[in-house]
């Protein structure tokens, strides 16, 4: 089943310098054409404090701590390049702790009935009791404002790899992009962390520094792991789907 929208994003936590993210710097730098940056509409624009903006093709924000790229057509990957080649041009302004790549696609499945059935495939209202009856009752309803159902549910799977570790979650739920309330929104978020388990090798002489050496295995993670991350989830969208 073809996705009504879909889009991928990847959020970054740490240190970042808002001001490189000005449309001028990045087409300076080359990490925008200027045929984007002059298409470009900004949302908002504080100098060192925050640099928002979106693009045909998608989004940008930057904080001080908080670096977010979406792209909201593929090829996806654009994102990850961005992300990855505006940090290392950044190089000691900037960090980074955590980053998450998230994905998520809006699908039709025809009714808010079909819709409803699927949901009960994961989430059954007897499972919740007499209120779980009384829920199952309301989706007889026609009416949105009263129709009751699962609101979000939120399958966990945890992870570990040598020094990052984190979760892979899916989400279902309904969707406000597909209308007649006969859409499910499926959504995924790959998060990781740098966690060593030991820290002897900060202690060795001329060992690099704790944020250099995390930033280099977060962006390490981020490309050998991003396409693997959209491509498992529309997988898994795909079964969730049958």
């Amino acid at each position: 089943m073809p996705a009504v929208q879909s889009a991928a994003t990847i959020v970054g936590l740490g240190k970042f310098e808002p001001d490189f993210f000005r449309l001028d710097s990045l087409v300076a730098s080359r990490l925008l054409s200027g045929a984007e940056a002059n298409r470009a509409k900004i949302e908002a624009l504080l100098p060192s404090r925050v640099v928002h903006f979106t693009l045909p093709w998608g989004e940008l924000l930057v904080l001080g701590d908080r670096f977010q790229m979406t792209a909201t057509e593929a090829p996806f990957i654009r994102v990850a390049d961005l992300f990855i080649q505006a940090v290392k041009m950044m190089g000691e302004r900037c960090n980074v702790q955590a980053f998450g790549v998230n994905y998520e696609a809006h699908f039709d499945v025809g009714s808010m009935a079909a819709r409803d059935a699927l949901a009960m495939r994961f989430a059954p209202p007897d499972a919740w009791g007499e209120w779980g009856r009384s829920v199952r009752a309301s989706m007889e309803s026609e009416n949105a404002e009263v129709h009751g159902g699962l609101a979000i549910l939120t399958m966990r799977e945890a992870f570990r790899t040598g020094d990052i570790c984190g979760w892979y979650d899916v989400s279902l739920s309904h969707s406000e992009k597909v209308p007649n309330s006969a859409g499910v929104r499926l959504a995924m978020n790959h998060h990781h962390e740098y966690a060593p388990r030991s820290t002897s090798s900060s202690e060795q002489p001329g060992a690099k520094d704790d944020a250099t050496r995390r930033t280099e295995a977060m962006l390490s993670a981020l490309v050998a792991e991003f396409d693997e991350s959209i491509g498992k989830a529309e997988r898994i969208f795909a079964e969730v789907l049958g």
